[in-house]
């Protein structure tokens, strides 16, 4: 069959023809002809190669194994069966086997995972054998939660064996049975146990696939409510918003899934797991919820006018309630919430901030202490929650501008030379921290945008933009994000970090505000 040159292959060589000054009709015409076979020949195969995205090799289970199933986890409605281990036990094991997968295809990092479908206060691992109980690895599940990915590295002289016979799991430590996902609803491979199948995509290109889906599902509060907000950003941001506003819809579904009642209960819950309020505010104004948080909010406030959580004011509490009041303001035209987010924000300068101008996340008013100095994720809270509210406030006042300047600045001073911020920010000896990380960039990022912040704030978002995208895994789940805070100070100071979805939300913000996908 002839070659036949397309109008694209004459206008590029004519270009050719301008930049080379060919004039010799016999060069044009081979060089036109290679142009058209090249074309033919390989561009759908470049083009399948570079769509591929990753995919998740999922094992099948040997034996027995005790199964607990549900319709909701942590807040989350989302059917769910999940296989269960008992620690120290040479009887309670999980035994999973592949089929036909190549050891080519898992990449140079073959990477084992599972997810937890346990909330955990304990301090315990998970060994992962050969079928001849030959030790491959452990996993730290220090206080883990629902859907946090957990992974392990295959090393290269296992994974023949593991291919072919398979690989085990067990579970030491103090503390109660676990959990992890083997059944989910809309079957969601990525919170099975796999072998991770990397694609040809870039890690920021596969993190957007895995936001625009319930891939980054995790924990109702403060951590689903920092993966609506990333979602929304990038709904809005995005050149092609529809994937991200379709999955803000489905996230928003599985933890409101009742439009006519209320969903949650925040007398046992506390003001940590209010922020996912703003969302719904912003898709649904007249949802009862609305009403019961403000409700809520209001059976806390304390004589000094402090939302409170037991005996202390807490960073949170920008983010928290502060953003969400100050969208539920707007929504439902109330000058008075506006009013109340501004004097939250106020009161937690007053109590947060010590002299030298460093933020801490709590303040005790039983014993007058603060503690948790310049937690990377406390930062977050304090210093997201106080540009976000700000951005939605009409009328955002001086006072906390200059106050957004002046943390801004202080922050940019305990940043690391590699864009991080460490776990405790001016600790070089605890790690670098991807969640606190995302959210101070990000307030930066809004800063520059209102025009409230300089260059200096911007080159630190960027630089803080290049350093976590060295620590996205090749399907793009951000690492490196210290758990909750409940196991106390000592193990934030010990913590490397781990995979948990709400460090995925607070990144999706920064790339909405500096490198919105697409563009």
């Amino acid at each position: 069959m002839p070659l036949i040159p397309t109008s694209s292959h004459w206008n590029i060589m004519k270009i050719l023809c301008n930049k080379m000054k060919v004039i010799n009709i016999q060069t044009l015409t081979a060089s036109l002809i290679m142009l058209c076979m090249t074309g033919c020949k390989s561009q759908p195969e470049t083009s399948n190669k570079l769509n591929s995205s990753a995919t998740y090799a999922v094992p099948n289970i040997i034996g027995d194994l005790e199964k607990q199933a549900g319709d909701e986890i942590v807040g989350v409605h989302l059917k769910y069966e999940s296989a269960i281990l008992y620690p120290d036990s040479a009887d309670s094991e999980l035994h999973f086997k592949w089929e036909g997968i190549n050891a080519g295809a898992l990449g140079e990092d073959a990477l084992f995972r599972l997810s937890l479908a346990s909330d955990l206060v304990t301090f315990q691992k998970l060994m992962v054998f050969t079928a001849e109980n030959k030790l491959i690895d452990s996993i730290d599940l220090s206080l883990g939660t629902p859907f946090q990915l957990l992974q392990c590295k295959i090393p290269a002289e296992f994974i023949s064996d593991v291919l072919a016979k398979g690989l085990k799991v067990r579970l030491k430590g103090k503390g109660g049975l676990v959990g992890v996902f083997v059944k989910t609803a809309a079957d969601l491979d990525n919170f099975l146990p796999h072998l991770l199948v990397p694609g040809n995509q870039t890690p920021n290109e596969e993190f957007l696939n895995r936001m625009a889906s319930l891939a980054c599902l995790t924990a109702y509060g403060w951590q689903e409510g920092c993966v609506i907000d990333g979602l929304a950003r990038l709904a809005t941001k995005a050149q092609d918003g529809k994937k991200y506003k379709n999955a803000l819809k489905n996230h928003l579904g599985l933890i409101f899934p009742r439009d006519d009642t209320i969903n949650h209960s925040y007398e046992n819950l506390g003001i940590e797991f209010t922020s996912c309020l703003a969302q719904l505010a912003l898709s649904n104004p007249n949802h009862p919820e609305i009403e019961h948080v403000l409700n809520f909010w209001n059976s806390r406030i304390d004589s000094l006018g402090i939302i409170m959580e037991g005996n202390r004011i807490v960073a949170e509490g920008n983010y928290t309630v502060a953003w969400p009041m100050a969208v539920i303001s707007r929504q439902l035209n109330r000058p008075d919430l506006a009013e109340e987010a501004i004097r939250q924000l106020r009161l937690r300068r007053k109590y947060l901030v010590d002299e030298q101008g460093a933020m801490w996340l709590r303040y005790n008013f039983k014993t007058r202490e603060r503690t948790y100095k310049l937690w990377s994720r406390g930062l977050t809270w304090y210093f997201l929650g106080l540009a976000k509210t700000l951005d939605a406030l009409p009328n955002p006042p001086r006072d906390l501008i200059e106050e957004l300047q002046r943390a801004s600045g202080y922050l940019i001073s305990v940043q690391g030379d590699d864009g991080m911020w460490n776990v405790f920010a001016d600790d070089s000896a605890t790690s670098p921290e991807t969640s606190g990380t995302s959210g101070i960039a990000t307030a930066m990022a809004i800063g520059v945008r209102r025009e409230w912040l300089g260059e200096k704030a911007e080159s630190s978002a960027r630089l803080a933009l290049q350093g976590l995208e060295k620590r996205l895994t090749p399907d793009g789940y951000l690492t490196n994000v210290a758990e909750a805070n409940r196991g106390g100070i000592a193990f934030q100071y010990q913590t490397k970090g781990s995979i948990c979805q709400w460090g995925m939300g607070l990144y999706a913000q920064l790339l909405a505000e500096l490198a919105p996908p697409e563009h």
